[in-house]
């Protein structure tokens, strides 16, 4: 039988998304990426002719039915052009944020928090191991008497460890002298993992993560708090 109509020039159905060499992306950051780009608009145009800064952002954008479209962008600025298109504009606050959101699967560690049997605190010279008892108080083998919240929050935020972005080997060549090392062994698991980072900056670094990384700031104040609890009056 002879195709039907236009069955000639039909594309094939796109398949899932994926990143090239990872295996997990951030569906949430995906999806939202796509929203911006399609279409992709303009927040206003600008009248003077658009110079673009250092630290410029360029993107490529491919269709199944068109050419490609080159997109340079000055993330300070907002300043945008279309390698096609001879007038700058402005990008929207949703549309940059989009682009520069981290596509790569940020999760670093998942497990329930009862699988953490302890976590080790070495600060310079101390160190602190932290336990949970049959009772489920957090206790300290040191004999120090622990503040309950802010070590169960320590314990939760380890549990589902999130990366804000990953950097790459030059942001992350020196963790500094100062750097707090946690390590935390997980029931059934021969290896602890050791996560280090800075007291100061932002780098941090975890063993058997391929990459260093940034974290979120309430995720450091959780990692990074004080976990002595205050003297009684």
């Amino acid at each position: 039988a002879p195709p039907a109509p236009g069955a000639a020039n039909a594309q094939p159905a796109p398949g899932p998304w994926t990143l090239e060499g990872y295996d997990r992306i951030e569906t949430d950051a995906l999806d939202a990426l796509i929203e911006a780009l399609t279409p992709l608009t303009a927040e206003r145009w600008l009248a003077d002719p658009v110079g673009l800064g250092d630290g410029v952002l360029t993107v490529s954008l491919e269709t199944f039915d068109g050419p490609s479209h080159g997109l340079r962008i000055d993330p300070a600025m907002r300043h945008a052009q279309l390698d096609d298109h001879s007038d700058g504009f402005v990008l929207d606050d949703f549309t940059l944020s989009s682009l520069l959101a981290e596509l790569r699967y940020r999760t670093l560690l998942s497990t329930p928090v009862d699988r953490i049997q302890k976590i080790e605190i070495q600060r310079g010279g101390t160190l602190l191991t932290v336990t949970r008892d049959e009772s489920g108080l957090y206790v300290a083998s040191e004999g120090q008497a622990l503040n309950q919240e802010a070590a169960g929050a320590l314990f939760d935020t380890l549990a589902a460890l999130r990366a804000e972005r990953f950097l790459d080997e030059a942001d992350a060549a020196n963790l500094g002298e100062n750097a707090v090392t946690l390590t935390i062994t997980l029931e059934g698991d021969d290896d602890p993992r050791v996560l280090t980072l800075t007291a100061e900056g932002d780098a941090a670094t975890l063993s058997g993560a391929p990459l260093a990384f940034e974290l979120g700031q309430e995720v450091r104040g959780r990692l990074l708090a004080p976990l002595a609890a205050e003297p009684t009056k």
